[in-house]
Order: structure tokens, then sequence, then C-alpha cells
């Protein structure tokens, strides 16, 4: 990146810059040297001068003798040169290369060890997804899918690439008309996994390690063992009532093993080593093919497997104050992120602002305008709802919407008294706990933010033969004679059709000043399914408004509501003179003792890199 016009202590000079403080320095050195003559005699200038007046002839060796003492004194003349400038310039300050933010230490560690190998922040953040999948199975893995954007800011190009999961071509709403539980475990519930190929084709695009590179470090970890995270051993002792032939995935003896034990996934890591010297194909046609098909019980065909393919997606923008957030178009769930920027954009706050409920207030129905919009979002490839989707995802992201959002919350004079009717018509989807965010940035300013998910924890409770644990990503589609969770009528955009992919809470984002592109930037992501955009937008208004420092603004506690619940939650610690003012104006606060959302980055400002993950799930992120 280009910094001549942004210069700060300790960076390099330009070239421009360093040629015309040489040549200063030699006009004064010149000068010197003339002034230095008129003064004093030096013992060469003596020479010369008894040379002269002896008008002396020089001889072969005298020539060879001037020659040798001009190389000395140009020779000199350079070195002092350079020290010079040297002290001009001041010690190099030594920053970091790059940043990963992952839940885990094991993936963070491969991440930066990747990017230390010369691997791009693609290649780091593929080798984070599959280490995650290895040892927090009960968020991510290979049997599921998701989404990553890659913004080059040297360019200002965006690359969204779509590897959430499909509707299989024997799915169909009346499956699940008598028995809705059937989308949430079983073979029933499984959707066409994407992840495998999703890595492949943004490695293939921008990838600078082989594929084998970045795949082995997870095979290794799964073979050779890996320390059993409080996370992992909390969601299996969630599921300890499960089947033998589960329980023996992830626990050889059957028993749930203690924090900090070491674990083995060898099973996986063989798959896992296939596909590293066969590429997805081994995963969609080939031998671990068959073993989906079985574990399914042909649910999922082959035909299914070998036509799945990665799309790619038009990225969506806002302005929030001087920066620009970028996320990824439907289905991923960036539309809902960027519309609560949209509306508080409107409302300039400011470092003061934080501690007002008022603030708190407008922040509530921000998030209660945004949430609504999910009945008209959708997979736009259904060409039923295209144009619906489309055009409600422009309207959302306008200022025209923005503005007249802002003027209904005003209208309410800090009063709230929960009637559905003044917000848009929409409808909420179940909680997609089973979700994995990893965030890099490298020393060629490409940033990566890629989130995976088998949607809840350990997604369908099914498992192939080799130990791959799969999705159940069908529950994240509508049924038409189900209320979902909240009790709320689903919506016909997302509705079940084969090779349809659903709705989705996930929110990959970039942010970059619109000021000076050296200025503030990162990539950011969450975890928890449906709250993941508020999360996020919570954390950016604490950075970007409140001037929050960068683990402070992920540190503090958050709130969150989606409008059905009619309740607002908020995280233990949070300002109890707030939540009174704010139960005051009629918002129904309900504390939580759990982590509400999980938010994870990694910044760049000028040079300095932070990476910075959640307290809530270890605080584990590295640079190098």
């Amino acid at each position: 990146m280009d910094t001549t016009t942004n210069q700060v202590p300790g960076a390099e000079l330009s070239g421009e810059n360093a040629r015309t403080i040489e040549n200063e320095m030699k006009s004064s050195i010149s000068a010197n040297e003339a002034s230095s003559n008129r003064r004093e005699m030096t013992p060469l200038k003596k020479a010369k001068e008894l040379l002269a007046s002896s008008n002396v002839k020089l001889s072969e060796q005298m020539q060879g003798l001037k020659v040798i003492l001009g190389v000395t004194i140009s020779s000199g003349l350079i070195v002092t040169i350079a020290l010079i400038v040297s002290i001009y310039q001041g010690d190099p300050e030594v920053l970091p290369h790059g940043g990963c933010s992952t839940a885990t230490p094991h993936c963070s560690t491969i991440c930066a060890e990747t990017l230390k190998k010369g691997g791009n922040a693609v290649d780091a953040s593929i080798a984070a997804t599959f280490c995650i999948g290895v040892v927090n199975p009960h968020h991510s893995g290979i049997g599921g899918g998701g989404f990553m954007l890659v913004h080059n800011h040297k360019s200002m190009e965006n690359t969204a690439f779509d590897f959430r999961e499909t509707a299989p071509r024997a799915a169909h709403p009346s499956i699940y008309e008598n028995n809705p539980k059937l989308s949430i475990k079983g073979p029933y519930s499984v959707a066409v996994p994407g992840e495998v190929k999703g890595m492949e084709a943004a490695h293939k695009e921008f990838g600078r390690l082989s594929w084998s590179e970045v795949v082995m470090p997870a095979v290794k970890l799964a073979r050779n063992g890996f320390v059993a995270s409080e996370s992992f051993v909390k969601n299996m002792e969630m599921v300890q009532d499960e089947s033998a032939e589960f329980l023996a995935a992830f626990t050889p003896d059957g028993k749930i093993p203690p924090v900090g034990e070491i674990m083995y996934r060898k099973d996986l890591a063989n798959a896992l080593e296939t596909i590293a010297n066969e590429g997805a194909d081994a995963f969609y046609n080939g031998s671990l093919s068959l073993e989906i098909v079985k574990a399914t019980k042909k649910f999922i065909s082959l035909e299914d497997l070998r036509e799945y393919s990665v799309i790619k997606r038009d990225t969506v923008s806002t302005t929030y104050g001087d920066h620009a957030v970028l996320s990824i178009a439907p289905p991923s769930g960036g539309v809902i992120l960027l519309s609560i920027l949209n509306i508080l954009n409107g409302y300039h706050f400011g470092p003061a602002d934080q501690h007002s409920p008022k603030t708190y207030f407008k922040l509530i129905e921000a998030f209660k305008y945004a949430y609504a919009q999910r009945g008209s979002l959708g997979d736009p490839s259904d060409r039923e709802f295209r144009e619906k989707i489309m055009n409600s995802t422009n309207y959302f992201l306008s200022h025209e919407a923005a503005k007249t959002i802002r003027e209904k919350i005003n209208s309410m004079n800090y009063t709230s008294d929960y009637n559905i009717s003044r917000y848009m018509p929409s409808s909420v989807f179940r909680e997609d706990k089973g979700t994995a965010h990893v965030s890099v940035i490298d020393n060629d300013e490409l940033m990566v933010s890629v989130t995976t998910t088998i949607n809840t924890w350990f997604g369908s409770h099914l498992l192939t033969k080799s130990g791959i644990l799969l999705n159940n990503e069908m529950d994240d589609f509508s049924t038409s004679k189900h209320l979902n969770y909240f009790d709320i009528p689903p919506s016909q955009v997302n509705d079940i059709k084969p090779g349809k992919r659903p709705q989705s809470s996930v929110v990959p984002a970039i942010v970059h000043s619109l000021r000076a592109p050296c200025d503030l930037r990162l990539t950011i992501g969450g975890t928890n399914g449906s709250k993941i955009p508020s999360g996020i937008a919570e954390v950016l208004i604490n950075i970007l408004s409140f001037k929050m420092d960068l683990q402070t603004a992920v540190n503090v506690p958050r709130l969150h509501n989606q409008l059905f619940t009619n309740m607002t939650e908020y995280e233990t610690n949070f300002n109890e003179t707030i939540v009174k003012a704010l139960s005051r104006m009629g918002q129904n606060m309900v504390k939580q003792k759990k982590a509400i959302n999980i938010v994870q980055f990694v910044a760049k400002n000028y040079s300095a890199i932070t990476a910075v993950s959640d307290h809530r799930k270890g605080n584990y992120s590295t640079v190098y």
C-alpha cells in the first residue's frame, strides 16, 4: 500500500523523499568541503599544491593513487549519506505482518503458521477453517457450509463465496408437515454440504500455497491429538445420552474427557488427508461421497453431491460515519447487519452517547426494524421470489428506508408497547448455534472474513464412516403448516425447494475507512445464529462511534432484540441504571447468564495489526 501521503513515525521513506534528502546532503557536504578548503590546509590539499608548484608530472603510480583516493572519498561519502539517512529515519518499527482471530488456540496458531510459511490470508483462513472442524465439531466442519468474503484493500476488489448447504432433490415440504422434528435431527435434516468445495473454490482463485499445504495441518492435528476445549466438553455433556456410536467418534472409551485432555480424531484425519491429496472431488464424487449417501439413507444422492456448486454472490454495503461496511448479499444475513447500521448512522452517535438510555432505546428499535426484514429475504436463485428479494435488499439499504425508520423511532417518544404492526411483516428462523468464524489480514492487504456452520450443536447428530459430522440445515427452511420456533408464521420466500439454499444469519463483514485508505480497516464476524448481526453492529458502534479501544469494544456487555420474542436480552454486568431506564421505556428486559453472541475480528490501522477474540469464548487470536 502506498503510504507516502500518510507518513507515520518509523515508516520507511518513499524512494522520492530519500533521493531528495540524499541530494540535499550531497549539496551540503560539497559546500562544507569548499568552505573548509578556504579555511585550512589539509594534507591532501598541501600535497596537490606542492606537486603543482613543482610542475611535477604525475607518474602512472600517482594516477593509480588518485583513482584509489577518489574511490575512497566516494565510498566515504556514500557511507556518510547512509548514516545520516539512518539517523534521520530512526530505527525501523517492527510491526506484525498479519493477524488471525479464531475461537481456538490451535486454529489461531495454524492460521499464523500458514502466513509465516508464505501463505496469504485466504490460505490461512482455509487452514484455520479445516482446523475448527477438527477441534470444535459441535460448531463447524466439512459436513456443513458457509460464506467467505475476500477484500483486496489495494485494489478495493471484493469477492464473495456462497458455499451454503442446499436442499437435495428428495427434499419436499410434505416430509416435515406431520413431523417437523425431522428437520432437526436424523437423515432428513441434512442438506448437501458446501464447505469443502467452498474452500477449494477460494483456494483456486486466491491461494498461494498448495492445496495440500493448507489442509494437512488439520490432518496432523486430528491424527496427533489436540486439547479438549471447555466449549467442546460442555457441549458433549449436553449430548451424553446419544448413541454409543455417536459418542465413540469423540470419546473412544465412552467417557466425556475433562477439559485439557488430549483427544484424537483419527478417522477424520484419514478423510481430511484424502481431501488433501485428491481435492474436493474426493468429497463430492469419490469414496467420501458414498459414505454421505449411506449416512443419510439416500436422502442425499450422488447426483446431489456431484451437482453442488459454489456461487459467487454480489457484495452489499452501507456507510457508517466515515467508514464503508461490506457484507454478502442474501441468503447471508449481511443485509440485517447493514440495515441496523444504516438506520443508526443518522443519529451520529459520539462517545458521550454510550452512557445514555436513549441511545440504547434507539439501538433496540433499530434491531427490531432490521430483524423484521428477514421475511423478505432468502435465496435469490429461487426465480419465484428473486425480484422480491432483490427489491427488499435494495430498499432496506437505502437512505430513504433508514430515514423513514428513524422517523418512526423518533415518533415513539422513547416508549415501546410491542405493537408488531408498527414493524414490517417478517418471520424469524431457528438459531444456528453450531457456527464458527475466522478473520485474517495478511501483509499484502488481503482481508478475509469467513463464517461456517453445521446449524445447531452437532448438526444432524449423524456421522459418516470417516467421522464426518453432517449438518441439519434443512431446519433453516420454513415449513408451511407449522409456526416457527417463535410462533410466527413461516415465510414463503424461504420455503423448501430442491437445490435451494436456506436463509442464513451468517454475516462475514469487512470495514474500511472512506477518509484515508490506510486508516482503520478490519475483517469481522460472529457466531450464535440469529444473534450474530446485532452483536457485530454493537461492536462496530463501540469502535466507530463510542471510540472504545478494540478489545474493550468486544468485552463490554451486549444486548439483543429480534422483535418476535418480545424481549430484550442483556448480558450480566450490563449497566443496571440503563437497564432500569429501558424497562421504564417499555422494553421487556431479560438478563442472560450466557453469552448472547461471540464477535471476532482483525484490525489494521496504517501498519499496526491487532487481532481480537471474544473473551466469551476464550480470547484466542494471534499476530506475527
